[in-house]
């Protein structure tokens, strides 16, 4: 995670942020380059997302070792 820039603490950060912020949280074609963290009961999620919303990369992590990641390539709208 350290080659990916981070500019805020996503546990103080009301959205997980660690990079960049929503512009238009109603419309992700509005998103600009963000990166940011969401806890669940299983464990985490880090999503990194370009400039326009897609592609992006979803890494998922439990007790924080990776299990696996998946990358967003077109939108479904």
């Amino acid at each position: 995670m350290s080659k990916f820039p981070q500019d805020k603490d996503w546990k103080s950060n009301p959205h997980g942020f660690i990079y960049g912020d929503i512009e238009n949280e109603y419309d992700p074609l509005e998103y600009a380059l963000t990166e940011y963290v969401s806890e669940y009961e299983a464990g985490k999620e880090i999503s990194l997302v370009v400039e326009g919303g897609f592609p992006f990369l979803r890494i998922f992590f439990e007790e924080d070792i990776m299990t696996h990641y998946t990358f967003y390539l077109i939108a479904a709208y």
